[in-house]
């Protein structure tokens, strides 16, 4: 009997015990980007993760049941805000542990324009309706330094006992995004005298932040462009001067060949990047070798 007893009230420990799963400290976010900034952060017990797939833009994402439970068992949820991933205004999520990591600027939120208030993602994507601002604020280095500080009170907030280490990380990833605005201001000045057009309307922080003066389209880069499409992007160009179009990713072939028809190189800048902060190649994180070498 006695082996029995033993065995029960180890048992009856064990249960009792945390597991290291609940001992983990888990970060989910909405989008990579945001799972980039965090991670630099946080320290190595720390588990900071986004739920969605890879191959899907995080903007149009909506979780499932499974990926909603992640959210649910979340010590903190990080939001970009500025009505980035809408599904979050309605979920059941616990809202004491949400952290809007932009609001500290919404003064400086940038506005949508009328006209890309709904439009088709994909050949055969529902109509997506998106919100009244512009929110691919990373794009913006200084924008993303202050998203990185709010992250970094909201685990001293939770975490006090690491708020030591959170700051020392805080302060390495803020010298690493001044790195990044210079580096990215030094590619751009490159690109003084050259017309810039955007595939999409998701660069207006980076446009705002470099002056580039960009000409958005509502172009995917797995559609080819239909006459119409072709014909506006032709009433833009300037004979005057090189043209340039940032791509979300490589556009289809045909696409890029009429392109190149047209003497327009391009730049493949994801909006929702993930650069390895400790990584000093930073241009190369955001396709800058296409800007470098570009198709004459």
């Amino acid at each position: 009997m006695r082996p029995v007893l033993f065995l029960l009230t180890i048992l009856v420990g064990l249960a009792a015990m945390p597991s290291m799963a609940e001992d983990k400290r888990t970060v989910l976010t909405v989008t990579p980007a945001l799972s980039a900034l965090a991670q630099e952060i946080a320290t190595a017990d720390m588990t900071i993760s986004y739920p969605g797939p890879a191959d899907e833009n995080a903007a149009d994402w909506t979780p499932g049941d499974a990926e909603l439970r992640q959210y649910q068992q979340a010590d903190l949820i990080l939001l970009v805000g500025a009505g980035y991933s809408p599904w979050t205004a309605t979920a059941a999520l616990p809202r004491a542990r949400m952290i809007d990591t932009s609001q500290g600027f919404a003064d400086l939120y940038i506005g949508r324009e009328t006209d890309v208030v709904a439009h088709q993602h994909g050949p055969s994507g529902d109509a997506n309706h998106h919100s009244e601002y512009a929110n691919t604020f990373w794009l913006n280095p200084k924008l993303a330094q202050r998203q990185a500080r709010e992250i970094s009170r909201a685990f001293s907030a939770l975490w006090p006992e690491l708020a030591e280490e959170f700051q020392k990380n805080l302060g390495a990833t803020i010298e690493t995004l001044e790195a990044l605005n210079a580096a990215l201001t030094a590619e751009f000045t490159t690109l003084e005298n050259v017309q810039l057009f955007a595939s999409h309307p998701v660069y207006q922080y980076m446009d705002q932040a470099y002056g580039l003066g960009l000409h958005s389209f509502h172009w995917e880069p797995d559609q080819h462009p239909d006459s119409g499409q072709w014909k506006e992007f032709d009433a833009q160009l300037d004979p005057n001067r090189r043209t340039v179009m940032i791509w979300e990713e490589e556009p289809m072939l045909e696409t890029l060949k009429e392109l190149q028809n047209r003497d327009v190189s391009i730049i493949v800048v994801s909006p929702s990047f993930t650069p390895s902060f400790a990584d000093a190649s930073l241009r190369e994180k955001l396709g800058f070798p296409k800007a470098v070498g570009l198709r004459q």
